[in-house]
Formats: structure tokens, sequence, C-alpha cells
């Protein structure tokens, strides 16, 4: 009889341990889903990424990795009026300034690698905190979402990507500035972005911008050390994102 107990006391004590142990999993899975870190060749564990919850990020080396690019998505239930960015790599620290993040809309910061560290990316560490965040709906701001017949027309000259952005403005509001982003994605993963600020814009007016991609460098099958191949970038899609106008 009381072995038979203790029979059952282990039963319900692994059966207790396995529902702990997949509440973690769970957690865990659900945390890296708001976290995507595209860095081939870049260890992901030199990225420690602090964001308050139910902001959804993406982080790319782009532009033959001189860029950092990081997307903020606001998933939660309150529009941000504003935050502060910082992100140190290696030993260097650069702050940037989140002006304005809706409900459901992304944010595009393009944070510039000093020259120190560019040939050791793959050593330096990277820590990315978005803080001092200030949020309400209490606020009104001009709704981006009727910017209308946005298109995107490409070509590509010398291996640049250029990217024609038309779009026409109505909000009922003439705009001083426009402030949005460009994305290039392949295999739903970043691999060039820019900013887009389009300025002066009447209401009911179009409008366009010029987005110029650059090419980047190619690994050579030439052993030969200066040679460098240049190519365009690769991408199965561009999205073009409107965070705010005032």
């Amino acid at each position: 009889m009381k072995n038979k107990k203790v029979f059952w006391i282990i039963v319900l004590f692994i059966i207790i341990l396995t529902i702990g142990l997949s509440i973690y999993i769970l957690k865990n899975n659900k945390e890296n889903d708001d976290i995507t870190i595209n860095t081939p060749n870049i260890s992901k564990k030199l990225f420690s990424v602090n964001v308050p919850e139910g902001i959804k990020t993406e982080i790319a080396y782009i532009q033959n990795n001189n860029y950092l690019a990081i997307v903020f998505e606001n998933k939660t239930n309150e529009n941000i009026s504003s935050g502060k960015l910082k992100v140190v790599i290696g030993n260097k620290e650069i702050e940037k300034r989140l002006e304005l993040l809706p409900i459901g809309k992304k944010a595009f910061f393009k944070i510039a690698v000093p020259n120190e560290l560019k040939n050791t990316i793959n050593k330096n560490k990277v820590t990315i905190t978005l803080n001092e965040i200030k949020s309400s709906n209490d606020f009104s701001f001009i709704d981006v979402d009727k910017i209308n017949n946005t298109k995107t027309n490409v070509s590509v000259i010398e291996n640049n990507t250029n990217i024609k952005i038309n779009g026409i403005n109505k909000t009922g509001e003439d705009l001083d500035a426009l402030i949005g982003f460009v994305v290039l994605y392949n295999n739903d993963k970043i691999v060039g972005a820019d900013n887009v600020r389009i300025e002066n814009i009447k209401n009911n007016s179009q409008f366009e911008k010029n987005i110029t991609i650059p090419k980047i460098m190619i690994p050579s099958s030439d052993l030969t050390p200066d040679k460098i191949n240049y190519g365009k970038v690769n991408y199965e899609k561009i999205e073009v994102y409107y965070t705010y106008a005032y």
C-alpha cells in the first residue's frame, strides 16, 4: 500500500514537471516570435533585445553590414507618443528618439555601424533597448492609412535598386511631412531598407519619392584578394510603410 502511494506521488510529480516545462517552452517560443534577428554568419547570441511587451521587433544587418536595420511594430492596445532607443554596438552607444508609433504601425531605424567596428561585427555584442515609453489613446494624429494608391516602380541601374514610390494624399489635410520606410524582404527576412520622408504634400494631391538601395558586395570565386564583385540585392517583395505624418 505504501509503495502504491509512493508510485502515485512520483506520477503526480512527473505530470506537474511536464506541465511546467511545457508552459516554459511555450512562453519562450512566444517571446522568440516577437523578436526576429536576420544576421547570416553572425551568432544571434550576440544580440540582447529589451523592449516593452507588445512591441514586435525585426533586426538585420544591411548594406554590406554597414547599417543595422531595426523595425518596431506596435502590437499593444495604446498609441505610443514617444520613446527612447539606445543601441550599443561593441563599446559604442547610439541614441535615437521614437517620435510616434500608433497602434498597428511600424517604425524603422537605420543605425550606422561605427567604422572601427565594421570588420568585427561577428564578435561585437549588440544591445537594443527601447524605453521611456509614453503611451495613451487620448491624443489625435493624422491617419496615414488614408494615403491611397501607394505604388512602387523598380529599376536597376549598375546593380543599385531604384524604387519610385507614388501615392495620393487623402488624409483631408496638407502634410508638412510624411514619415515611413521602404523594406525589401527575401524569405520574409529584411535584406534592404531605407527611410522615407516626403515633405509638403497638399491634400488630394499626388506625390512621389525615389529611394535607392545600394548594390552589395558578392563573395567571389576568384581568390585574388583585391578583387571585389558587386551585385543587386536579391529580394522577393517590397513593402512601403507609413508611420505618421504632421
